[in-house]
């Protein structure tokens, strides 16, 4: 305890060193949250992703080849029907 009253008593007395610590204070402090920032945008962005992914798991795949099916033959219909077969 005694080292940090005496850095204190020390920018007490130097008003131009106590500037500098609260400048170099003021930066450290930006920093942190530039890369808290970060580090929040990146979980955000691989939270969404696996939400995605459970998403689509969770389908199966039976699911989704009869949605690729259904759409299949909306096209051949569509198809079909501008060709005047239908």
């Amino acid at each position: 305890m005694e080292a940090v009253e005496s850095v204190i008593d020390y920018l007490t007395k130097n008003p131009i060193y106590a500037a500098v610590a609260v400048l170099l204070l003021v930066l450290v402090a930006v920093a942190l949250m530039k890369k808290m920032t970060k580090l929040l945008i990146i979980a955000l962005l691989a939270a969404a992703a696996y939400g995605y992914y459970l998403h689509d798991v969770s389908r199966g795949p039976l699911d989704r080849a009869k949605d690729q099916l259904q759409t299949l033959g909306d096209d051949a219909d569509r198809l079909l029907e501008r060709s005047g077969i239908r």
